[in-house]
């Protein structure tokens, strides 16, 4: 009897767990339901039910969370829904780093984004990267490769920062590093390597390089160094040192011992020459003028440009080198001046001359065309940005309308950030504005050394979150000759 009453409670153990044994299925086997719901019932419902769970289940593998959060997206827009291009991107944001998920779910968006003309002026933008972080993607932080085909970036989260870079053209997010807080990439001319900072021993701010191709990385300095910037050459990088006296280096891009230049000036901005033979900077002297030099390689010594009382801040040089642009409020409201070099001696010639002259407002961004003819500068008053000039380098400007950081296209075209947060084309010889977005809440952008991509930051609106966006086109692009730090 008391052997019979053992099996009887045995059989009732099994029968009760029984239900249990069934339905609890595996994350694996989750999935195949979901694709039988999907694709052999056609109940789309039911499949996006069964995604949501394994994307929800942290002990699944990611890159089956992957596949059935971009399924999920599948099934959306079957469906018609118009919540299909946030599942889309939400792979791109949660699992970058599963790249054929990464793929597939770029092909939809590029699918679903609306055919533009770039004839027409249209930009047909393309998401490339979400929040992959609590703080969202840093747009002082971003820095696209020489052809325009990659874009390196730093994202923040709670306890660290990542370095990362992602493909235009495969949209293939890679991870670098997120050792020692790495921070303000940049690229090497040839496209190879990213300088950048870290700190990684003795809470010291120091420059390493990695190789894209292997991601081997190499410590480059030993001491604070801050901000570098590659010679257009791809020979030397330049960086300030600490952050409160400043300084001003150069060390070699293979490494070495690097080469004090000249104390402060850095922190306020400083802009390569073309020829990668001159470095202009701001320098405050001993009776306290804030004046405009620079460092003459080939020569090996500072010289100084400006000696005005005013303040006066870099803004870059011509292509060829043989003048150098500053502004100054020299005579009130801060306008653009250059100053010609002499050839043999380095020398200024003359007095400088005033190229801007617009009352009662400050000028403080400046970009040329690549002969030089023509100017755009931007306007501000008090806080308010009041628009964007064209200039021949004569002082006749002609306002045009609002807008700020202008950059060239062509001879007759500026790109623009429109004051809604857009970004637009102005045909200077009609005064004429057109949109190539509408969807707002871009805060950055950056134009690639080739001319050919454009990256920017937005805000998402419904996760607040910075987004990379990024174009890849034949079209021509501005070329930039300094800026106001």
């Amino acid at each position: 009897m008391v052997r019979f009453r053992f099996y009887i409670c045995l059989a009732v153990i099994l029968m009760v767990g029984l239900p249990y044994l069934t339905f609890s299925q595996s994350p694996s086997q989750l999935f195949q339901q979901g694709l039988l719901k999907e694709n052999g019932e056609g109940d789309l419902e039911a499949a996006v039910t069964i995604y949501e769970k394994i994307v929800a289940d942290a002990t699944a593998d990611r890159s089956l969370r992957a596949k059935a959060q971009l399924h999920i997206g599948m099934c959306y827009e079957k469906l018609g829904k118009p919540e299909t291009q946030k599942a889309y991107e939400r792979v791109l944001q949660d699992y970058a780093d599963q790249p054929e998920a990464a793929r597939l779910a770029q092909e939809a968006l590029a699918r679903l984004s609306p055919k533009n003309d770039e004839q027409d002026g249209q930009l047909n933008l393309r998401f490339v990267m979400g929040g992959l972080h609590e703080k969202g993607i840093r747009e002082w932080a971003l820095s696209l490769s020489p052809e325009g085909d990659r874009v390196a970036y730093r994202v923040r989260k709670a306890d660290r920062y990542e370095l990362w870079v992602s493909d235009f053209a495969g949209f293939h997010a890679r991870l670098l590093t997120s050792d020692g807080w790495p921070d303000r990439p940049s690229w090497s001319p040839d496209g190879n390597f990213l300088v950048y900072t870290a700190q990684r021993t003795d809470s010291l701010s120091t420059l390493w390089v990695i190789s894209l191709e292997d991601s081997t990385e190499r410590q480059l300095t030993k001491l604070e160094s801050r901000v570098p910037a590659w010679s257009p050459d791809g020979k030397t990088i330049a960086f300030a040192g600490d952050a409160n006296e400043g300084g001003l280096y150069v060390i070699s891009a293979a490494g070495g011992t690097p080469q004090f230049l000249t104390e402060a000036g850095p922190k306020y901005g400083y802009h390569w020459s073309a020829d990668s033979k001159k470095i202009a900077f701001r320098r405050i002297g001993e009776s306290g003028n804030r004046d405009v030099s620079y460092y003459d390689l080939e020569r090996g010594r500072r010289i100084r440009i400006t000696s005005d009382p005013a303040v006066d801040n870099p803004a870059g040089w011509s292509p060829d080198g043989r003048e150098a642009y500053f502004f100054s409020n020299r005579k009130g409201n801060f306008q653009l001046w250059k100053v010609h070099l002499s050839e043999q001696t380095g020398e200024p010639v003359g007095s400088p001359t005033q190229v801007t002259d617009v009352q009662d407002v400050d000028v403080v961004y400046a970009v040329q065309t690549a002969d030089c003819r023509k100017m755009a500068v931007q306007l501000k008053k008090n806080t308010d940005r009041l628009g964007v000039v064209a200039a021949n380098g004569e002082k006749v400007v002609k306002i045009l309308r609002e807008g700020y950081q202008p950059q060239w296209l062509d001879e007759q075209t500026l790109l623009i950030g429109t004051a809604d947060g857009n970004l637009a084309t102005l045909i200077l010889n009609r005064n004429e504005m057109k949109k190539l977005t509408n969807q707002g809440n871009i805060i950055s952008g950056l134009v690639s050394p080739d001319r050919l991509s454009v990256a920017f930051v937005a805000i998402d609106t419904a996760r607040t979150k910075p987004e990379l966006l990024g174009k890849r086109t034949e079209s021509m692009w501005g070329e930039e000759h300094g800026r106001e730090v």
